[in-house]
């Protein structure tokens, strides 16, 4: 940084398209930086999403002008090197050059008769353009529609539904669901699943997320006890007896001094005639035992058991825990346990000697996998994952998948919870653009290409410190200073769902066949479903007498007079906005499907109520009078303690109007980004030394000359006026005559 220091500003630059180097030819640049924020100017708050556009105008080579080497009908060996979609990295520094854009060509012009083909390029935000997919888990509708303040309002939040969206796109934050997942968790802000369907929650999960000592990024956490749990439905009920196993995976960490801790992972089995059956692995770190249990008892003190004396357990830190679960001849579970100790990524797993439960833990072999569990005490644990998979890794590479997945996105914990998902439209970027003006948090792919979610946290505090100073001596070009009293919000008010009252249906989707349609040995049929969008996801139907409501019918005839048959067909669904589609695949000899009732829950009538949560600041009014502000979160917000926070929020952040700081020109440097903190100095225009948020930044250059203009917001407020010896005049002249 001594080029910065010393004041001098010849800048070089690096841009590469489709990985080659094509600087010498780039004879001019812009990028453009800003977070799309609704809030007024002089609000010391900002919130938005971020894409930011690199505009490139390039020149040809060797005496071919641009057009032809460039242009759409050029030659492909050297027009693809252009092409829409075409992958463009960007660098540019004083002294040296810095990372600056990461992105994708979105156009290209080529003017003939010239020698310029102007490019156009956006950032990672490209990467989510496809439709937005959200799953709609009955869970957090059926278990707390009644009561807005318990367990089910942390089905998920606004940071789940980031994140989700995210690994859609391959941008993650955690190992991902493997390619035979049946289900998959993040837990990252609620404990909805993207693979498979919430069944139930326990335990307190409220504001029970953080990024201290997570495994990954942001973990639920547990306090001794009762601690969490949650069940769901495998997205395919896989029959135990014909696959080649079933992997139950998570991710924990021990770090804290608690009372318990343990981790617990489970399957329920149902039977021809609606039994069920439970099989748990409990791994507790403090008395460092391992066990397994099998039986029809839901507690897993009950059932039989075989235990193991381990001490690594007693070690603290990251561990992956796992089981695999088998069967043998009979019906009897031969459980698998898996530990790795994370500490450097390369150690592999310790697998232990598997153990066959005798035939008081065995169970009858048509049966399918109907539930699968997680619980943990005094721990922070992410990506709970069950997949089929025919034994235990046995290497970190393939435990952790190394090299399959890069961890690309970091993530703030979740502000508030989200019950059951609103209405929503559009593709993934515009869904999380929403999210973050909503919950006034920010959205961007930083100038690595890495995705950064931040909540209101970050401009809640005043900020007392600066990464970067910029003076009128020196660094500062030019600089406007505006106030205005429409900018000033002392009255605040934010909308929010009421969802205590809120009664559920049940919608049923029925397909009834008067002749089954033939599944022949090993093969898949399937079947395709049309639903409303308001409806919760269906969960895959058990083929056991008794399962829960969706149930599907499959018989030895086509006419429907055999018998059922159990435990032969593996049954999965998925859902794709309105479009369900059932999977059936044989694992006996000839069967027939002769039809399906899914069962979905929707709201039962107008649906929860719109409230509004009010704050105001009456130093404020006295100045300045009543200034109205209504923040309108479109029903992501869903309870009234969130609500609440956002509208104290607001009401501090506009009660006392910040002076606006115009477009403010500074000398290029290129340690300057988005969301830092400067100390904005004048000493010779607007007599001002403040510290102001980086809100937006334009970078433009032609040669080596790089022009930076910021857009700042206030940090610091100048106080409220004290009037000193004023006295203002009425708003009515006196003695007027009325």
């Amino acid at each position: 940084m001594a080029a910065l220091a010393g004041g001098q500003r010849t800048a070089a630059h690096i841009t590469r398209l489709a990985g080659r180097d094509l600087s010498a030819q780039v004879s001019a640049w812009s990028l453009d930086r800003a977070y799309a924020t609704d809030l007024p100017g002089a609000m010391r708050a900002f919130g938005g999403s971020s894409s930011a556009q690199l505009d490139l105008t390039i020149k040809g080579t060797g005496g071919v002008p641009a057009p032809a080497l460039y242009g759409p009908w050029a030659p492909h060996a050297t027009a693809d090197i252009v092409r829409p979609s075409q992958s463009v990295t960007h660098a540019w520094g004083v002294g040296s050059a810095l990372d600056t854009f990461r992105g994708t060509v979105r156009s290209r012009s080529a003017e003939s008769g010239t020698d310029e083909v102007r490019i156009s390029a956006l950032d990672g935000a490209e990467r989510l353009r496809q439709p937005a997919r959200i799953p709609r888990p009955e869970g957090g509708l059926r278990l707390g529609a009644q009561n807005p303040y318990n367990t089910s309002r942390w089905a998920a939040s606004p940071v789940w539904v980031v994140d989700h969206l995210l690994r859609n796109a391959g941008i993650h934050t955690a190992p991902p669901p493997r390619s035979t997942a049946m289900a998959y968790a993040s837990l990252h802000g609620g404990a909805a699943s993207s693979v498979g369907a919430l069944d139930t929650m326990s335990g307190n999960w409220s504001q029970w997320f953080g990024s201290p000592w997570a495994p990954f990024e942001v973990a639920v956490h547990s306090t001794s006890s009762p601690g969490l749990s949650a069940t769901y439905h495998p997205e395919t009920k896989v029959t135990t007896f014909l696959q080649t196993g079933t992997y139950l995976e998570i991710y924990a960490n021990t770090l804290g001094d608690y009372s318990q801790q343990e981790v617990v992972l489970g399957a329920v089995l149902m039977n021809p005639a609606g039994s069920l059956h439970y099989v748990h692995m409990r791994a507790d770190f403090l008395a460092g035992t391992v066990r397994v249990s099998s039986g029809p008892n839901e507690s897993p003190d009950s059932n039989a058991a075989a235990t193991w004396n381990w001490s690594p357990l007693l070690t603290k830190g990251t561990w992956h825990v796992s089981v695999h679960l088998g069967w043998a001849a009979g019906g009897a579970p031969v459980m698998t346990p898996v530990f790795t100790r994370i500490t450097d990524g390369a150690n592999n797993p310790t697998v232990f000697a598997a153990y066959t439960f005798s035939a008081s833990g065995a169970m009858t072999p048509s049966s399918s996998m109907t539930r699968v569990l997680f619980s943990h005490r005094g721990l922070r644990a992410e990506a709970f994952q069950v997949s089929r998979m025919g034994s235990a890794p046995t290497t970190a590479a393939t435990t952790h998948r190394t090299g399959q997945w890069t961890k690309g996105a970091k993530l703030d914990i979740p502000a508030f919870p989200v019950r059951a998902m609103p209405s929503y439209s559009g593709s993934a970027w515009d869904v999380i653009s929403e999210l973050a003006k909503v919950t006034l948090s920010t959205a961007e792919f930083d100038h690595q290409g890495v995705f950064r979610w931040r909540n209101l946290s970050r401009w809640q505090t005043e900020p007392t410190t600066a990464q970067h100073t910029v003076t009128s001596t020196r660094e500062l070009g030019s600089l406007t200073v505006t106030e205005e009293i429409d900018s000033c919000r002392n009255a605040v008010s934010v909308a929010w769902q009421n969802w205590q009252g809120v009664k559920v249906k049940t919608q049923n989707y029925v397909e009834e066949l008067a002749t089954g349609v033939t599944i022949a040995p090993g093969t898949t049929i399937t079947r395709t479903f049309f639903i409303d969008e308001n409806w919760t996801d269906p969960v895959a139907p058990d083929t056991a007498l008794g399962a829960g409501d969706s149930k599907i019918s499959i018989r030895t005839t086509a006419t429907g007079t055999g018998a059922p048959v159990w435990g032969t067909a593996e049954v999965g669904i998925r859902r794709d906005g309105g479009i369900v589609t059932l999977s059936i695949t044989n694992r006996g000899s000839t069967c027939y499907y002769r039809g399906v009732n899914l069962v979905c829950l929707a709201v039962d009538g107008e649906g929860p109520a719109t409230a509004l949560a009010t704050a105001s600041h009456a130093t404020s009014q006295s100045h300045f009078g009543v200034q109205a502000y209504e923040h309108n979160p479109g029903g992501w917000i869903q309870d009234r303690d969130s609500a609440l926070e956002l509208a104290n929020a607001l009401r501090d952040a506009g009660a006392m109007p910040i002076p606006v700081l115009g477009a403010v020109e500074v000398l290029a440097d290129q340690r300057i980004e988005l969301g830092d903190v400067v100390r904005l100095v004048d000493s010779t225009g607007a007599a001002l030394d403040t510290l102001a948020w980086v809100v937006g930044i334009r970078l433009s250059a032609e040669g080596p000359a790089v022009r930076q203009v910021l857009t700042l917001r206030g940090a610091k407020s100048p106080g409220f006026p004290t009037d000193t010896g004023l006295t203002p005049d009425p708003p009515m002249a006196p003695g007027a005559v009325v």
